[in-house]
C-alpha cells in the first residue's frame, strides 16, 4: 500500500476509517475511553490549557460544573488537576479564579450551546475569561480525537489525587450516547482540543 493510503488512515479517526474505508461501520454504542496510563511526577514545564464545562443549577440531580487542567509535552498530555462542583455560576467563578492564579499561563476553553453563552458573559463580569466555541458536533464526535489519544496512552493521570476516582469513573463510562454524567469528559475534550492548536510558547511552568 502506498504512502497516501497510510497518510489518509492517520488523518481519520478509528470510527471514520472503519466506516468509510474498511467496510465495517462501527456502532456508536460502547465505551470510548479504555484503561488508563499513570504518571508519578508531573512535568515541570508544559503547555497548559483548562477545559471548562458548565451546569445550570445546584439541584442534586443537576449536572456538575467542571474544569480540567491539562499540560502538554510533545505528544503526551497530563491531567494535572480537576475541579467538579454542583454550585452557582458565581461560586464556580471563584473556583476558576483560583485555577487562574494557580496556573497563570493557562487559558480557559469551553464548547458551549444554548444558554451557556450567558454563563460565559457572567463569568467575564466576575473576572474570568473563557474562550468559548460553539458546540457544532455531538459529544460523541467531539470526543473522538481525545479518546483515541487516551487509548494510545497519550493522556496520563496522576497515580493519586482526591478527584481521581470520580474523574476516571466518568471517563471510562463515557459512550457519548445519553450518558448520565459527561461533564468532566466535556472539559477534558475542550482542553485537549485547545492544546492541539495552541500557539503559546513551547513550554511554561506547570507549578508556581
Amino acid at each position: 500500500r502506498d504512502r497516501a493510503y497510510y497518510a489518509q488512515q492517520r488523518a481519520l479517526s478509528e470510527y471514520d476509517w472503519a466506516s468509510l474505508y474498511m467496510g465495517a461501520p462501527r456502532a456508536r454504542e460502547g465505551k470510548r475511553f479504555r484503561g488508563s496510563t499513570v504518571y508519578e511526577n508531573a512535568p515541570t514545564e508544559a503547555r497548559l490549557a483548562i477545559g471548562v464545562d458548565f451546569a445550570y443549577s445546584t439541584r442534586a440531580a443537576a449536572d456538575w460544573s467542571t474544569a480540567v487542567v491539562l499540560g502538554r509535552t510533545d505528544h503526551r498530555r497530563y491531567v494535572l488537576h480537576v475541579v467538579r462542583r454542583q454550585c452557582s455560576a458565581t461560586e464556580f467563578a471563584g473556583e476558576l479564579r483560583g485555577l487562574a492564579l494557580r496556573y497563570p499561563t493557562a487559558r480557559m476553553h469551553a464548547y458551549i450551546g444554548g444558554q451557556e453563552g450567558g454563563i460565559v458573559d457572567l463569568l467575564r463580569t466576575q473576572g474570568v475569561h473563557v474562550v468559548a466555541k460553539p458546540a457544532r458536533e455531538d459529544k460523541y464526535t467531539r470526543s473522538l480525537a481525545a479518546s483515541e489519544a487516551w487509548n494510545r496512552g497519550e493522556i496520563l493521570l496522576p497515580s493519586q489525587a482526591p478527584w481521581l476516582a470520580a474523574f476516571l469513573g466518568e471517563v471510562l463510562d463515557f459512550s457519548g450516547i445519553a450518558d448520565a454524567h459527561d461533564d468532566q469528559v466535556d472539559a477534558l475534550v475542550a482542553a485537549f482540543d485547545a492544546l492541539g492548536i495552541d500557539s503559546m510558547s513551547a513550554s511554561t511552568r506547570t507549578h508556581q
